[in-house]
């Protein structure tokens, strides 16, 4: 059996994302095997992982790693072989879409989420102040700002992780 595990942002593919599969497989040398298979997402953001299942087991699949600028997603997705050669999922947590299960097409998509930054600006009495704008900088480096709504709030997103600063341009308020 084969299985495309396929790592997206929601929109582009996600390179580098380093997962564990438990459950017994066939090794590259045609032998079962029972330790934990370690794979990473190549640059179209896939693993392709062909004639490794055995049909019957139960396996669980648990990302290690994730791609640069994004949280790692701690939930476990455990699946099932049919010996049809078709996959269930059989956990109901994880991001994740099964897109296609046959026996030459079983594909799993799990997708990672931006890192963002809510911001609520006050004044000293919890009220909200008029519109003030933010930069966030990585280094010295703007990469992103914005301006709060009406009553204060702002959302920053950003794949890239690192030292952060946010600065607020507003400051005499």
């Amino acid at each position: 059996t084969s299985l495309t595990i396929i790592k997206t942002n929601g929109t582009s593919p996600l390179a580098g994302a380093k997962f564990k599969i438990t459950g017994e497989y066939i090794d590259t040398d045609g032998n079962k095997a029972n330790q934990p298979l370690e794979v990473i997402t190549d640059s179209q953001g896939k693993i392709d992982l062909k004639g490794q299942l055995i049909g019957g087991n139960t396996y669980t699949l648990q990302e290690l790693v994730a791609p640069d600028g994004y949280e790692r997603d701690n939930h476990e997705i455990q699946f099932k072989v049919h010996t049809d050669g078709h996959i269930e999922i059989t956990s109901e947590t994880g991001k994740y879409t099964l897109l296609n299960s046959s026996f030459f097409d079983n594909q799993i998509s799990l997708q990672n989420t931006e890192i963002s930054i809510d911001i609520n600006k006050e004044s000293i009495d919890h009220q909200s102040i008029d519109p003030a704008t933010f930069d966030l900088y990585l280094g010295n480096e703007k990469i992103k700002e914005g301006l709060t709504t009406s009553q204060g709030h702002i959302t920053l997103t950003r794949t890239t992780v690192g030292h952060l600063l946010l600065k607020n341009n507003n400051y005499n308020q």
